[in-house]
């Protein structure tokens, strides 16, 4: 079947109207409705989205037991469209309409269809990167099973969509689950350059990380840039926290997933994982900083992540062949904190219009009721791990750019 639209706009108009209208036998070139799981897998890897989202609505036609789903057009016998009045996410998620989904996925991210189905599963099947991208996004469950307990990975690598691939594995998705043919998603992928590129991530660390993490319920889903030059481990925040700022906190990359669990603890602080330690080339806890005692007792962020990466403060590791520099992102609340110059005598990274202030001190009495010591812990919520490439780093030219482009990154309304 050939398509003059111009594009995936037109055509979703065009669905949504009525005024598309239908023979699935013919757009999946088959006599017999017997044959089109077979022709959906050939055709289905079309490079144009129009061809696919077509595809889709034929094969789901012939295939779904939803028979109100679709309407058969009046005198025109095998012909169908869509029965706007039964519209909703998945039937959004069948033919890509990613505005509506948008609109409507706060309450139904990982709702379920027919044979246990996901948006998320439905949306890789058929290769919509920009949907997969935002149910992500959204924090969609990457792992859901249907039931089959087939991935989101697994169907992706099945019906060939390299892209979509690449994009599940970089939020993290899991390549030793196993469905109930016993295939790992490298094990059904379409082409060999697809298997490859599911089982040569062995070398990501950063996602090793999170999907430990994830296992042990400390974190939720990751993040990544373009190019992997931020990459970010997000815990779940409940709800906005409004009268709180953003800030950042340099660490090495053992520490992290503490800070990720219990928060940022001052020196001295004891917690699950042991002591907090003061390191060797930090203040001394006991020692007095212009005229503030123990001053080292207390929780130090910066409102510059480029002062936080310094390696004063920041591990560098090695990810991919590429150096990271180690950092958590919290929120501070409003009036909790003081605002003091640079410690640090000699500055790896030096930007313009960088705040003169960049060291936030939040003081933690240690030695007061639990209660309080309670209430100083809120002062600090960690809401992310995050990664920064250092070669990022070192192109940035302009602090306010770059802060931008971090607060837009973010999933969270914070």
């Amino acid at each position: 079947m050939k398509f003059t639209l111009s594009g995936p706009e037109e055509l979703i108009k065009q669905i949504k109207e009525g005024i598309f209208n239908f023979n699935p036998l013919e757009i999946l070139g088959i006599e017999q409705s017997k044959d089109a799981r077979a022709s959906f897998i050939n055709k289905i890897t079309s490079k144009k989205i129009t061809k696919r989202i077509a595809v889709t609505l034929a094969f789901d036609q012939i295939s779904t037991k939803q028979s109100n789903r679709y309407l058969e057009v009046y005198q025109k016998k095998g012909y169908y469209k869509l029965n706007m009045q039964k519209y909703g996410v998945y039937e959004a998620a069948l033919i890509s309409d990613i505005e509506y989904l948008k609109q409507n996925l706060k309450n139904a991210k990982n709702q379920q269809q027919e044979h246990k189905r996901t948006l998320l599963y439905t949306c890789c099947r058929s290769g919509f990167y920009d949907c997969v991208e935002l149910l992500l996004h959204y924090g969609c469950d990457i792992e859901q099973q249907q039931d089959t307990n087939s991935t989101p990975l697994h169907v992706a690598s099945f019906y060939g969509h390299k892209n979509v691939t690449q994009l599940l594995i970089s939020y993290g998705a899991n390549n030793n689950i196993k469905n109930h043919y016993n295939n790992i998603p490298s094990d059904e992928a379409r082409t060999d350059e697809i298997k490859q590129l599911i089982i040569s991530n062995k070398d990501d660390n950063i996602l090793t990380f999170f999907q430990q993490s994830k296992k042990e319920g400390i974190v939720e889903f990751i993040e990544r840039s373009k190019n992997d030059n931020m990459i970010r481990i997000y815990r779940k925040l409940k709800k906005n926290k409004k009268e709180y700022c953003h800030c950042y906190h340099g660490t090495k990359f053992k520490y992290i997933k503490p800070i990720l669990d219990v928060g940022l603890q001052p020196s001295g602080a004891k917690t699950k994982y042991g002591k907090v330690e003061t390191p060797s080339n930090h203040i001394h806890p006991d020692e007095t900083i212009g005229g503030i005692k123990n001053w080292a007792k207390a929780i130090f962020t910066s409102p510059s992540a480029f002062y936080a990466a310094d390696t004063a403060y920041s591990e560098r590791i090695q990810n991919k062949g590429h150096q990271y520099c180690c950092l958590v992102e919290a929120l501070i609340k409003e009036g909790s904190y003081k605002q003091f110059p640079s410690t640090v005598l000699k500055r790896v990274f030096q930007i313009k219009n960088e705040p003169a202030d960049v060291e936030y001190r939040i003081d933690c009495n240690q030695d007061a009721p639990l209660i309080q010591r309670t209430e100083d812990a809120t002062k600090v919520i960690v809401f992310s791990a995050l990664f920064l490439k250092e070669q990022y780093l070192q192109n940035q030219e302009n602090y306010d750019e770059c802060n931008q482009f971090l607060d837009n990154l973010s999933a969270f309304e914070l």
